[in-house]
């Protein structure tokens, strides 16, 4: 029974670990291909759209972790933020294509800055953040 009680916890830690550096390295990618569609090739707009609709996958998977999981509770309020701002990701980009703005489509980069921020920051606290609890 130990056994049980020991490795769930670290089963968590691992899925969160795992879904929140690939989202990272998702994100980057996706500001690379940003950048080669508007310096190198515009096709790859579609390439753009469809890893970004791939991400929801880590997205999803690190919230519903830190829901089920009891070990993983304490990763709430970071995946909480990075389903919300994954969500207006899309609504942006929606939004701006069917309402004809512009200026609401140019927040998608800005919110991916944001995604990017709060990524880095469920990664040092579930790689490193461990060292500094206090009391």
């Amino acid at each position: 029974m130990s056994s049980v009680s020991t490795s769930q916890p670290a089963r968590a830690g691992a899925g969160i670990r795992l879904l929140s550096a690939a989202l990272v390295l998702g994100i980057c990618g996706q500001f690379f291909l940003a950048g080669l569609s508007i310096f190198s090739d515009a096709a790859l707009w579609s390439l753009h759209g469809a890893i970004g609709g791939g991400l929801s996958l880590p997205v999803i998977g690190l919230l519903a972790l830190s829901l089920a999981s009891p070990s993983a509770r304490r990763y709430r309020r970071s995946t909480v933020l990075l389903f919300s701002l994954y969500c207006l990701q899309v609504l942006l980009v929606i939004l701006g294509r069917e309402l004809g703005l512009a200026f609401i489509s140019a927040l998608h980069p800005v919110n991916g800055l944001f995604m990017m921020g709060a990524a880095v920051g469920l990664v040092n606290e579930a790689f490193g953040g461990q060292g500094d609890r206090r009391a």
